[in-house]
């Protein structure tokens, strides 16, 4: 596995960051993929090439050689692939002008072959995927009742891996056209109530109730709080308590995570790799 940077075709010296490609050889056949976890960004030259699987060392997503598709999460971005050929012993890969980050797939039209209705109650990482996962096959009606407070699909990961002040976009998910390409509904609301016998939601302020034939709830976990109120301790649930948080860690002589799941582990390595990036 090599990994390879594609000068600018008008200026062969000038060179993009992100414009970089990894060749590998699985089986004797090669293959020429996108650089960077769809995750979390991290240099996929970093990782580990363990079969046909290319696997993220800072998330553990793993990608396939073979044709970029995520095989395991928590990464949803598709690697880009390229066609790439041998020629008189010499490695040919045909690229665009400037690599693209990640894979735009490309979704089924706006036809309903299907009659059926999915709705989707909430706005989480795990209701992004559903979504993602039920149009490489559900050509029917995809309806989504967002949650989150400060928008549609707030990009939680944001908050568990980044310590320096955020802005506005980072809070919502990045593909802002996600929705649009996958042909998703999106009705915003409080729900009232939930008809599972006649297959209906009412939404407060609507006066037609969402009718579905399947129903998937992935509101996601909650973060357990304190039986108490102490003023040195801070959840990362919003851009507000990240900013407070931030502005305390600085402050602190000694910072304890509480919990033991893969995000307390996460926050606490970034906690510390923010610290040693400004001297701390």
């Amino acid at each position: 596995m090599i990994q390879v940077a594609i000068s600018d075709p008008f200026n062969p010296e000038k060179f993009f960051p992100t414009d970089k490609i990894i060749v590998l050889k699985h089986k004797d056949r090669l293959y020429a993929l996108g650089s960077y976890c769809g995750f979390d960004f991290t240099n996929l030259a970093t990782g580990a090439l363990l079969g046909e699987k290319l696997v993220c060392p800072t998330c553990c997503s793993s990608y396939s050689v073979t044709n970029g598709l995520v095989d395991i999460g928590p990464s949803m971005r598709n690697l880009s692939n390229f066609s790439i050929t041998i020629r008189e012993e010499e490695i040919k890969v045909t690229v665009p002008e400037h690599i693209p980050a990640f894979a735009k797939r490309k979704f089924l039209g706006r036809s309903k072959i299907d009659p059926r209705t999915f709705v989707v109650l909430g706005d989480s990482e795990a209701a992004l995927a559903a979504m993602d996962a039920l149009r490489m096959s559900f050509t029917g009606n995809i309806v989504c009742i967002p949650t989150a407070q400060f928008g549609q699909f707030e990009n939680i990961d944001i908050f568990r891996r980044k310590f320096t002040p955020l802005t506005k976009n980072e809070t919502f998910l990045t593909d802002l056209d996600f929705l649009d390409r996958a042909n998703i509904t999106v009705v915003k609301g409080e729900i009232k109530g939930i008809d599972k016998v006649n297959k209906q939601i009412k939404i407060k302020g609507l006066k037609e109730t969402v009718n579905f034939d399947k129903m998937l709830v992935a509101w996601g976990a909650f973060k357990k709080r304190l039986s108490k109120d102490y003023s040195n301790v801070f959840y990362l649930e919003d851009r507000y308590a990240h900013a407070k948080c931030h502005n305390e860690i600085l402050k602190a002589d000694k910072i304890v995570v509480l919990g033991s799941t893969m995000d307390a582990f996460q926050t606490a390595s970034s906690v510390r790799g923010y610290l040693n990036s400004i001297g701390y």
